[in-house]
């Protein structure tokens, strides 16, 4: 019998009890089986194998996909709220900085920390410009 090594279970399937009985059904069919690497416990390969312990990671494994998803989708309305997405602006112009402006900005300010906060900058943006 073919055997197919996976890393875990949840990373052949997250999508609940459902759609990993469909992936082992499937495999079964073909003359393979499955061995998890971190599970010692999954292998399709013998004939007994766990279908409770199977279906219960299963549907663990459909939370955690469930909960990525969540925290994802609120970081993006969070990012969204705050003007950016994937840290890139929306919106707003580009910081117009030179650097001469920048030096310009850091001599009357007596530091760059000071000089970004009055040009409404981070700090490394104000360095990036005078090297």
């Amino acid at each position: 019998m073919t055997v197919l090594l996976c890393w875990a279970l949840d990373r052949v399937s997250r999508g609940g009890i459902g759609a990993t009985a469909a992936i082992l059904a499937k495999l079964k069919k073909a003359g393979v089986g499955l061995k998890s690497y971190k599970e010692e416990w999954v292998d399709t390969s013998s004939p007994a194998i766990g279908e409770l312990l199977t279906a219960v990671f299963a549907w663990a494994a459909r939370q955690e996909a469930d909960r990525i998803r969540d925290r994802v989708r609120a970081g993006l309305e969070r990012a969204k709220r705050r003007g950016t997405k994937s840290g890139k602006a929306i919106g707003r112009p580009r910081l117009a900085l030179d650097a001469e402006r920048a030096r310009q900005e850091v001599e009357k300010a007596g530091s760059i920390r000071a000089a970004a906060a009055a040009l409404g900058c981070d700090e490394k943006t104000v360095r990036g410009r005078l090297v």
